[in-house]
């Protein structure tokens, strides 16, 4: 073979290897190409599986979908009631809790009972206090709920407050929404306040019970009783004397103008009567707390009540003084301290706390 026919057979050789080299180079490739896929993006939240998507032994699994679930309301922090005077009524009867009318309801031990409510009785006022995680006392006429031993049907009683356990109440509201109720569940016994047989009666004692979130007898509402009170005018009559009334316009009598208000009950148990005393021998009147008319000379009581005031003064009231005229023995009734010291008037002191007009 000359030279020109191995020069020849040499070009036909490497033409061959570009060729072959070529074919491998794309054989490689398109294996690369289908054990890896097309898939360049990062991972997403999708079921992945050999060959489409990063390869994993096990694949993905969606997670449950969320249910949602409306929690039961417990209610157990953050309890409060009104201040001040309060009712509490029976969600059953929706007839008041209450002590016994009259004096018995002033002594100790009066067993607590339901009636019809009776605006102004304040046998049924109830002062609630928070002792704090939502244990309260309760308070009528000076004394306070008392849970007595530790058995079913034990009686419900009013005594001296002593701070014990057994009058102290974990209040528990049950309910939702805007329909809420309370349980009172004793401290000491572990048994909630409970009207006895579940009876609507007037008169059906209070009694302590094993507690059941159903039993609408052991379930109360409480509503801040709204302290209502009337305007007492001063009134003078022709020849000068002065006179304090409720009633505007009393035969005789001049109005001079609306003086203070006063409240038509006694909202709590340091409020006191306002009465109405008469001299006959000067035809003076004056107001006074004492119903014995502070023993004046001569002095008797009107059959008639003012209204109710403090003895000691409240947030938002403002004394009502007595003045003196020594030449008539006239008194009347003002707000201001000085206001008849011109023309010889003399205070003689503060007869009580009331509410300012208007």
């Amino acid at each position: 073979m000359n030279q020109k026919s191995l020069k020849n057979l040499f070009r036909k050789l490497k033409k061959k290897r570009r060729v072959l080299l070529t074919i491998a180079v794309f054989a490689i490739l398109t294996t690369v190409y289908q054990n890896c896929g097309t898939k360049s993006a990062p991972y997403s939240n999708q079921q992945s599986s050999v060959g489409n998507g990063w390869p994993s032994s096990t694949p993905y699994v969606s997670p449950t979908p969320y249910t949602s679930i409306t929690p039961v309301p417990t209610y157990t922090s953050g309890i409060t009631f009104p201040t001040g005077i309060t009712t509490l009524k029976s969600t059953l009867s929706s007839k008041c809790i209450g002590l016994p009318s009259g004096g018995r309801g002033h002594a100790d031990n009066p067993s607590v009972v339901e009636s019809d409510c009776v605006a102004g009785a304040t046998n049924q006022f109830w002062t609630i206090t928070s002792l704090g995680s939502n244990v309260f006392t309760l308070n009528a006429l000076s004394k306070c709920m008392t849970s007595t031993g530790y058995s079913n049907g034990n009686p419900v009683q009013n005594f001296a407050c002593d701070s014990s356990t057994s009058q102290q109440w974990q209040a528990i509201a049950v309910g939702s929404g805007r329909t809420i109720h309370y349980e009172f569940q004793s401290v000491d016994s572990g048994k909630c306040l409970d009207v006895t047989g579940g009876s609507t009666a007037n008169g059906t004692l209070m009694q302590q019970w094993d507690c059941g979130s159903t039993n609408t007898h052991q379930q109360f509402d409480i509503a801040q009783v709204r302290m209502t009170s009337h305007i007492l005018y001063r009134e003078v009559s022709t020849n000068g004397m002065h006179m304090s009334t409720a009633n505007s316009g009393e035969a005789g009598w001049h109005v001079e103008g609306p003086l203070v208000k006063l409240y038509d009950y006694a909202y709590d148990s340091s409020m006191v009567v306002l009465y109405r005393c008469y001299i006959g021998s000067n035809g003076s009147h004056f107001a006074t707390t004492d119903p014995g008319c502070e023993g004046m000379s001569g002095a008797v009581r009107d059959n008639i009540t003012l209204g109710y005031v403090h003895a000691t003064q409240q947030d938002g009231e403002i004394p009502l003084y007595r003045q003196w005229y020594f030449r008539n023995g006239d008194f009347m009734e003002s707000t201001d301290y000085l206001e008849g010291d011109t023309v010889g008037y003399y205070s003689t002191g503060t007869t009580a706390y009331v509410l300012p007009y208007p």
